[in-house]
């Protein structure tokens, strides 16, 4: 598990975030409102996140090790800040987020960080928790595909879309637990394709097209649909599968392993979210079949590696 997200993903310590601070009035998923994005006026200056008094501001990290952003929660309010582009900020009701531009950067470059790096966020704020994943409804719910940046997951959910399976995610995966099992809603979202995979399936590259959801500045009502699965997902050598594809079924704590690794949140620094969080990600392992996937990578694999993710969907498995 690890801290924030945003150009670049990752998966130690410090990094992305999960088990921030905030209100719990979102913290059974139903239906809730999808905050609106206040963009303000012209240029403004950089907030101090570091002022005396006020919690130190927590890095986020690139795969790379570099710094990119920082988050901060002082006096109700939640910021995220990119130096010298933007910050965002918003309360732990999370009805708005104001995105202040530092610099003339285009309205495209806010709305991407917006759905990209900073809605997944709020949601955990108002108490859901987020996976680095991509995501396909099929007629029993929804089906996560968690993996490290690059392995593939909006390919093979690129893959399950061509069979009939609609888009649900990518990136971001919100979650949360009730009464009626673990639950994921919807976020807007746009798919981003590295160019290969993107000439493979003839759609648009990585960033382009319409964003999938609500592409406005209003709130809309999110309306959660049934966790089905979650497939994690690795890349093997040519020579490590006697297969295109390998699957197996984890056992509840060492699916619990498995999801926990592709998490993040706001903040570590909250230890009632942190407890919260763990519940969540508890109940997930246990109801919600989590499975090991490793397939070959290739081209002339991908329909085969697609057949054994559509098999295993099926009705009578």
């Amino acid at each position: 598990m690890s801290e924030a997200q945003g150009e670049s993903r990752q998966s130690s310590l410090p990094g992305r975030r999960r088990g921030g601070a905030g209100s719990d009035d979102c913290h059974e998923p139903r239906a809730c409102g999808l905050p609106r994005l206040v963009i303000a006026p012209g240029l403004n200056d950089s907030p101090d996140l570091w002022r005396p008094g006020a919690a130190e501001p927590e890095p986020w990290f690139s795969a790379e090790g570099r710094i990119f952003a920082y988050s901060s929660m002082r006096d109700g309010q939640f910021w995220i800040q990119w130096p010298e582009r933007a910050t965002f900020c918003f309360d732990s009701q999370a009805e708005e987020v104001r995105a202040l531009p530092h610099s003339p950067f285009p309205p495209e470059w806010l709305l991407d960080t917006y759905y990209r790096s900073v809605l997944p966020l709020v949601m955990q704020v108002r108490g859901w928790d987020v996976l680095h994943a991509s995501a396909v409804r099929g007629p029993r719910g929804v089906i996560a595909v968690c993996g490290r940046s690059g392995s593939g997951k909006s390919t093979l959910a690129c893959g399950l879309n061509q069979r009939g399976y609609a888009l649900w995610a990518d990136d971001d995966v919100v979650f949360g637990t009730s009464p009626h099992g673990v639950q994921t809603a919807p976020l807007p979202f746009r798919l981003r394709l590295r160019p290969a995979s993107a000439a493979y399936f003839g759609r648009s590259p990585a960033g382009a097209g319409p964003v999938a959801g609500n592409d406005s500045f209003t709130p809309v009502r999110l309306e959660p649909v049934a966790l089905a699965a979650v497939y994690v997902i690795e890349r093997a050598g040519d020579s490590e599968l006697a297969a295109p594809i390998e699957i197996g079924r984890l056992s509840p704590g060492r699916a619990l392993l498995a999801v926990f690794d592709h998490g993040y949140c706001f903040s570590l620094r909250d230890m009632e979210r942190k407890r919260r969080t763990m519940r969540q990600y508890l109940n997930l392992a246990a109801e919600v079949p989590v499975y090991a996937v490793r397939f070959q990578p290739g081209w002339n694999r991908l329909r085969a590696v697609v057949d054994g993710l559509d098999q295993l969907l099926q009705p009578s498995c």
